[in-house]
């Protein structure tokens, strides 16, 4: 049995009690981890990511052209090569997670596609709030999903969080380090480091 300290039940719960459900009404059948549906068209992937040994989950999604008609042939006259596509099968342009906004423990907010529950795992509240946060973000995914169109809380590009300092920022801030520090003193290292 899963040490007391260690355990998801809670998590587990309330995804079971408040996800799985809202998926469902969203047209999505499967079991947990993956969740798919066929809508106009197309094949939509949706599955919770979890940690190998616990404390956060995340999302994936996918979206793909397919035949319902070809599926459900393929159903009656030959089921072995009936599958329906994998979301590990898509590449990153049919590909998108989730973001969310939590709080750092400061007046700043961050930025994450983990959900996680590390320090609040015994307690089912808190546990019920979080997923709760990432049902809340279910209409932001079913658009992307339906139509392509990446929400502020949709990452479809892999790119990072929104507010993430692109390119032009980081190389804007390098200057900027390398004028206060004085240009000859510091540089890159091979990680990219500016160090004195």
């Amino acid at each position: 049995m899963a040490d007391a300290a260690k355990s998801n039940r809670h998590v587990r719960a309330a995804i079971r009690e408040l996800l799985e459900p809202e998926l469902v009404r969203l047209g999505f059948d499967g079991k947990y981890p993956e969740f798919h549906r066929l809508a106009d068209g197309q094949w939509h992937g949706f599955a919770i990511r979890t940690d190998k040994y616990g404390g956060g989950f995340s999302t994936d999604m996918a979206r793909s052209p397919f035949s319902e008609a070809r599926y459900r042939r393929l159903l009656k006259s030959d089921p072995s090569q009936a599958g329906l596509p994998a979301i590990a099968d898509h590449d990153r342009k049919q590909r998108a997670r989730l973001w969310h906004e939590g709080e750092d423990g400061s007046d700043r907010h961050q930025w994450s596609s983990d959900f996680r529950y590390d320090d609040i795992r015994d307690d089912r509240d808190a546990c019920r709030a979080l997923v709760g946060r990432l049902v809340a973000l279910l209409p932001e995914a079913d658009a992307w999903l339906r139509t392509g169109k990446a929400g502020p809380h949709v990452d479809a590009d892999f790119k990072g969080p929104p507010g993430r300092p692109g390119p032009n920022l980081r190389a804007l801030a390098a200057d900027t380090v390398k004028t206060i520090l004085g240009a000859a003193r510091i540089r890159p290292d091979k990680d990219g480091i500016y160090r004195g």
